[in-house]
């Protein structure tokens, strides 16, 4: 997947202006809280390719951030398959499938086989106005198109307003398999939509464990969180495909850990689940380190509150460390705070439990009351107060 390149922009006063008033004006029932500043990087033209190599796409934008030309192409006969990147000239021998102007300058895009096209993801620089999802087919018509209020009935649960746009999303994807394109929201909500009709529907734990499998590390770990944060259970028939994932050691550690939660909930229980947990409590990997100390009680309750209480406890040490440490704490406390935010509710309640536990050590109550802190120091309200559709 591709991130937004939130580079450097020139803004001029009118640009500015018109980009509030854009905003202001498409959304004013959803924003109850002032809009967050951000920046955008003029468009880069890309080559996307297909999975097997043989079709690419060639996006390209105009003045920098408008819809600009585009081209579907069919590698020649006998050449070798393109590596999927997203730099690159088309080759002049290969042929030219489709060609047009492109209905919008997408955030990122994939090039499908089944059926052949340019699935376009999001508006670059405009974040969640208008089509969100889309499928361009190799006659170069816009075979269907679906934006937020098809998908959730509104902006979902746990947007934000920027000046640009409404940061709704953390992961998406196209499972060719399945023969359909995801989203997930930040709120963890997922929707599927199908390649051939653009038909919406909720996908179930099953399509979801198939999206762990591949794509870019950071957004099977999104995909993995989602999917223990919406099911606390999980059938017996995931059960060794999670278990094959948090055994790879050739995955990053994170999405082990997740892994090994997931086989957990699906019934199957290993002792190697607990040493991972154990092995990453101690690995300089914060984010890894504090998921693990956060989720251990799930597998083992006695070791899972040692963990917490140590987690908290290292929070209240590096709240009172001299500032000249700040940079060398700084990780640890951004993984820290992430975390909870994440769990919301669960995570307030969590810290509620330590707070008011006597039997806790001292220093993890006095982490906990710092977190909590910090946490409604540095909390940005949800944009998402109007009252939705049903979708």
């Amino acid at each position: 997947m591709i991130d937004a390149a939130h580079g450097p922009r020139p803004m001029t006063l009118a640009r500015s202006l018109a980009l509030l008033l854009a905003a202001a004006g498409s959304t004013a029932a959803t924003v109850a809280t002032p809009a967050i500043p951000d920046k955008w990087a003029p468009f880069q033209p890309r080559r996307i390719t297909s999975s097997n190599g043989t079709h690419y796409a060639i996006l390209q934008a105009e003045r920098g951030y408008s819809a600009g030309p585009y081209s579907l192409h069919e590698r020649r006969e006998g050449e070798e398959p393109l590596p999927t990147k997203t730099k690159g000239k088309p080759d002049a021998a290969d042929q030219i499938v489709a060609k047009g102007k492109l209905p919008r300058l997408p955030l990122d895009a994939f090039v499908t086989e089944k059926p052949l096209g340019i699935v376009l993801f999001d508006t670059y620089a405009r974040l969640g106005s208008g089509s969100i999802l889309s499928l361009l087919d190799e006659a170069g018509k816009t075979a269907w198109s679906v934006d937020l209020d098809d998908l959730f009935g509104g902006p979902p649960k746990g947007s934000r307003r920027t000046v640009s746009s409404l940061r709704w999303n953390t992961a998406w994807g196209v499972d060719e398999e399945r023969g359909s394109a995801w989203v997930l929201t930040n709120g963890s909500e997922f929707r599927e939509v199908s390649l051939r009709n653009g038909k919406i529907t909720t996908p179930d734990a099953g399509a979801i464990a198939s999206w762990c499998r591949t794509g870019a590390p950071k957004d099977r770990v999104r995909v993995l969180d989602a999917l223990l944060e919406t099911h606390p259970k999980l059938g017996h028939v995931h059960g060794p495909r999670f278990a094959e994932l948090a055994d790879d050691k050739a995955q990053p550690l994170g999405l082990r850990l997740r892994a090994a939660l997931a086989a957990n909930r699906a019934g199957v229980h290993a002792d190697s689940w607990l040493e991972l947990f154990g092995a990453a409590i101690d690995d300089d990997d914060a984010s890894a380190r504090t998921f693990a100390a956060m989720r251990l009680r799930e597998l083992d309750e006695d070791r899972g509150r040692a963990a917490l209480h140590t987690l908290l406890a290292d929070h209240a040490a590096r709240k009172s460390a001299p500032q000249g440490r700040i940079r060398v704490v700084g990780r640890a406390e951004y993984a820290l705070v992430q975390a909870f935010r994440r769990l919301g509710e669960r995570g307030a309640k969590l810290l509620d439990e330590v707070e008011n536990d006597e039997s806790a050590p001292d220093a993890a109550r006095a982490g906990a009351t710092a977190l909590r802190t910090e946490l409604d120091r540095t909390r940005v309200p949800a944009s998402d107060t109007r009252k939705r559709k049903s979708p």
